[in-house]
């Protein structure tokens, strides 16, 4: 449009210098005179024009421009606004899952090895379980045949193929394999036995094919801020020995976290093991594993309890595991300091 009103315009101006030009013939002073300053006038009135359609045509572009901005802008905030509706859908509906009971998730889990048992599976195996006060689930491997059953192993130790020797964090949240060597961990044994009575068995094997076991009719750990104590240590029986009795009331210790009674020693470091150390221990489950008698360099430091065969024979297998036996029978034992 702007390139077609040039066009018109210069041809106006040609018209216009064609009849200045016969007025020249006639009266070359007034052609003169009078002529050139039209004609000068014309030409800075055209260029002006040019100007202004140029600018006139530059604030339309831009014009466009700026419109089509703003309709991107407008699409923009209308999606915008979209993302936040469904993301404030999504906020609700996680925070009513969240807050939301849920029934029938917790009944589907049974609460410990035991339960299972009286429900009428009698298989020995792993479990997924939640104790009756836990927010947690987790994994256990019970035994449905010892003793009537219904027992959740917390230690098993049979080939020396898992390193005991670990920190605190390890022992708090386990380690190891259900299908091999392993600790459950001290918390997942305070969910089983910090809210309710639990009983205690201990079974053991020595290199020779001899097996004993020790059983106390109550057990409980108490929690991290405590220092996962043995708040509870019922009645023994069995042919093992009482060993594990000199631990009773004693907070956990490992290598990185000194909770004994030893005087200038960590027995965690001393018997390289982690344990309810006392001053500090009549049997070490969790130290070294060797293979039957061991040299006096040794003594202390290996997989023993002293009941059965002392503390310079190391074991073959040692296997601990609580089960279910309602309300508590015996008195929480103070926590030794």
């Amino acid at each position: 449009m702007a390139k077609n009103l040039k066009i018109i315009l210069t041809l106006l101006l040609q018209i216009f210098v064609a009849k200045a030009s016969q007025s020249v013939s006639i009266n070359k002073f007034v052609a003169v005179s009078t002529t050139k300053p039209e004609v000068l006038t014309l030409s800075d009135f055209l260029a002006k024009i040019e100007t202004k359609i140029e600018n006139t045509q530059t604030f339309r572009e831009n014009t466009q421009r700026l419109q089509a901005l703003e309709r991107q802008n407008t699409q923009l905030q209308t999606t915008l606004d979209s993302a936040n509706l469904h993301l404030n859908s999504i906020q609700t509906l996680l925070e009513k899952l969240a807050n939301a009971k849920t029934p029938t998730q917790t009944k589907s889990l049974p609460t410990s090895c035991k339960d299972i048992k009286d429900s009428g599976n009698k298989v020995s195996g792993m479990y997924l379980i939640q104790p009756k006060y836990s927010s947690e689930s987790f994994m256990v491997l019970c035994d449905m045949d010892t003793s009537g059953g219904g027992w959740a192993y917390f230690l098993s130790r049979f080939d020396g193929s898992q390193n005991f020797y670990l920190n605190w964090t390890d022992y708090k949240n386990g380690f190891g394999s259900l299908s091999g060597e392993f600790w459950l961990g001290l918390e997942a044994l305070h969910q089983l036995t910090g809210f309710e009575a639990n009983e205690l068995l201990v079974e053991l094997e020595d290199f020779e094919g001899g097996k004993v076991h020790a059983a106390y009719n109550a057990f409980a750990i108490g929690s991290e801020d405590e220092g996962y104590p043995m708040k509870v240590l019922g009645s023994y029986s069995g042919n093992a020995g009482d060993s594990l009795r000199y631990q009773a009331g004693m907070k956990f210790t490992t290598l990185d976290r000194d909770q004994d009674l030893r005087p200038g020693n960590n027995c965690a470091a001393q018997e390289k093991g982690s344990w309810w150390y006392n001053s500090c221990t009549m049997c070490n489950p969790t130290a070294r594993y060797l293979r039957g008698n061991v040299t006096e360099a040794d003594r202390w430091q290996i997989v023993y309890w002293d009941g059965f065969r002392g503390s310079a024979y190391s074991l073959k297998k040692v296997g601990m595991m609580v089960r279910p036996r309602g309300r508590y029978s015996s008195t929480v034992l103070p926590v030794k300091k």
